[in-house]
C-alpha cells in the first residue's frame, strides 16, 4: 500500500486566476450579448403591437363605413317599397 495521501495547498496557480478571468470575461459578454438581444426583440414587439392597433383602428373604421352604407342601402330600398305601394 503507498502511504500517499490527499492534500490541498493554500496556494492559487497564474493558470487559474487567469482561467478565472477569461471565464468571467466570457461570462460578461454572453450577458451583454443576450442584453442586447432582448432589447432588440422587446422594440421589434412594440413596433409590431403598434402595426395591430393601427391595423384594428382600420377595421373599425372601416366596419363602420361598411354599417353606414348598408343603412343607406336599407332606407333606398324602404322608400322604393313605400313609392311602390
Amino acid at each position: 500500500m503507498s502511504d500517499e495521501r490527499w492534500h490541498l495547498t493554500k496556494g492559487v496557480s497564474i493558470a487559474h486566476l487567469i482561467s478565472t478571468a477569461f471565464l468571467l470575461i466570457a461570462l460578461l459578454g454572453m450577458w451583454n450579448a443576450q442584453d442586447q438581444r432582448i432589447t432588440r426583440l422587446e422594440e421589434r414587439q412594440s413596433a409590431a403591437d403598434q402595426r395591430v392597433d393601427r391595423y384594428e383602428a382600420r377595421i373599425v373604421a372601416e366596419l363602420s363605413a361598411i354599417r353606414a352604407s348598408q343603412q343607406r342601402t336599407e332606407d333606398r330600398i324602404e322608400r322604393l317599397i313605400q313609392r311602390g305601394q
